[in-house]
């Protein structure tokens, strides 16, 4: 008999959702949103790719204010990851 291999089921991100539907309805490139937080590209992609457990409130603020989220949006994101 084959092994069958449960799936368990990826819990979503919303943080990093949120960051990514801005910079793509945005068009902004990894260089640009860097240089608007003050990191390096290499950074923030790591830092994105990490999700939204790796941003710190200062952070969210910085990325907020580059990407010109809302912080209501970034309060719900935050809200639906901690449930």
């Amino acid at each position: 008999m084959p092994k069958i291999k449960w799936l368990t089921p990826v819990k979503a991100d919303h943080v990093k959702e949120l960051i990514t539907r801005y910079m793509q309805g945005r068009k902004l490139t990894y260089a640009e949103i860097a240089k608007d937080v003050g990191m390096t590209m290499d950074s923030a992609k790591t830092k994105k790719s990490r999700g939204g457990g790796s941003f710190t409130v200062d952070d969210l603020r910085k990325w907020g204010k580059a990407l010109g989220i809302p912080p209501e949006e970034i309060g719900q994101a935050v809200a639906a990851d901690m449930s």
